[in-house]
């Protein structure tokens, strides 16, 4: 949680901090933000891809998703 962050200020590129956990609340994030890379649980990606209120169009700039936990 620490480093992505300051890879981010690294990088010159902004860092999101999103205060909601759904995944319909994710998505908008990711479409408002433009969001490139994201980390998250297996069962969070699963939600998204599978919740039928998070359209594809929402995820269309996320890239560089990354899968822990």
């Amino acid at each position: 949680m620490v480093l992505g962050p300051i890879l981010a200020a690294q990088a010159q590129s902004k860092c999101v901090l999103m205060d909601r956990i759904d995944a319909v609340g994710i998505a908008e994030w990711v479409r408002r933000e433009g969001i490139v890379t994201f980390s998250s649980v297996p069962t969070m990606f699963h939600d998204l891809l599978t919740h039928p209120d998070v359209k594809q169009d929402d995820l269309a700039t996320l890239t560089r998703p990354a899968v822990g936990g």
